[in-house]
């Protein structure tokens, strides 16, 4: 079969077509070659075979061999900071290569396989080149696995350098490039940020699970919190008003609320949950202050006639209900019965008020 190729001077996607082509015969590579590129192509073969004459031709797909690597050749792809030092590193292995015109060109992935990476090589001229390309992998890693990947994702900004070392035997040989465009995008690096997050939590709760195949606004906002909470710091819940619920025998908490402003502890145990998994985290202190509430008289009526009775508080202006672990709670917070609990792993839920509902 011969024909030619067609590449307008003016056509700046098929400019596009060319280089890929000109870029797979140097190095060796893959490149697909629509049909408005290809142009008088035909069989010539013995007349007797009857096959010869123009061929029409709407793509042209051009295959280079690929030689397998064994052993795989090993890789570590960096993304170098200003002082020289990795800001992040992942392990590649590279597993073929075809050659080119001049050239060669490595295949690989990273050890997670959430990347797939191509090198080319021109060793004659030296240069080098890297296309670092995602892939769909069949089960969702942990985060501690993937996390390596995703972060030199994230560092690889625009004028950033990406170091490329390649372990051989007797001298490690390492590229270097500097970026001219960022790898990703801020929903990435936020998403990235879930996942440290995510990690951080398993870490401390001794639970390993992996990375969600899908991950909503509600899940999001869950890690974070739980992260906070694991971490010792205090999540703010909203500013109210709160709603508790009292059971007759609790009308003596009423008393509590006589006397104006007053401060509120309640405590509960609390689980993190993802996806069909989940971590308990222990017990959980909500605390604020509230005001005293409107109607007394009425509620103790109802409480009084053997009825469950609702309590309306709410915040002082700027107030806020806040959650943390109780075992970083500071003491002089809480009530006597769960300061005793503070330093014990308590198994009760309940807390001294009832359930808040918000």
């Amino acid at each position: 079969m011969e024909g030619e190729l067609v590449f307008p001077e003016d056509d700046p996607a098929g400019a596009e077509v060319r280089s890929r082509y000109e870029r797979a015969v140097f190095y060796g590579g893959d490149v697909d070659l629509p049909g408005a590129h290809l142009r008088g192509f035909r069989i010539s073969a013995p007349a007797e075979l009857g096959i010869s004459g123009p061929v029409p031709l709407y793509e042209m797909r051009i295959r280079s061999h690929r030689e397998p690597l064994v052993p795989a050749l090993c890789a570590q792809l960096s993304v170098v900071g200003a002082s020289g030092l990795p800001l992040q590193s992942v392990p590649l292995r590279f597993y073929e290569r075809s050659r080119g015109t001049g050239g060669a060109t490595l295949f690989g992935s990273d050890v997670a396989g959430l990347i797939e990476v191509q090198v080319r090589l021109a060793p004659g001229a030296g240069t080098w080149q890297l296309d670092v390309l995602s892939s769909e992998p069949q089960d969702y890693p942990t985060p501690a696995t993937a996390l390596p990947v995703l972060q030199v994702m994230a560092h690889a900004r625009t004028g950033a350098i990406v170091r490329l070392t390649f372990q051989a035997r007797e001298m490690p040989t390492s590229l270097e490039s500097t970026l001219d465009s960022d790898w990703t995008d801020d929903d990435f690096r936020t998403w990235v940020g879930l996942c440290e997050d995510l990690r951080f939590i398993q870490e401390a709760t001794n639970t390993s699970f992996p990375i969600p195949s899908e991950m909503t606004g509600a899940d999001a906002s869950g890690i974070r919190q739980t992260a906070s909470l694991l971490r010792g710091e205090a999540v703010s819940l909203g500013r109210g008003p709160l709603t508790l619920t009292l059971k007759p025998d609790r009308a003596g908490a009423l008393d509590v609320f006589s006397a104006g402003q007053q401060r509120l502890v309640l405590a509960r145990e609390i689980t993190f949950q993802l996806e069909g998994w989940s971590a308990p985290l222990g017990t959980c202190v909500e605390y604020c202050v509230v005001e005293r509430p409107s109607r007394l008289a009425h509620v103790r009526d109802e409480m009084r006639s053997g009825r469950s009775a609702s309590v309306r508080l709410n915040l002082p202006r700027g107030g806020r209900v806040y959650r943390r672990l109780l075992k970083h709670m500071p003491l002089e917070w809480l009530p006597p019965e769960l300061a005793a609990r503070c330093e014990v792993n308590a198994a009760e839920a309940s807390g001294p008020f009832g359930e808040p509902s918000r």
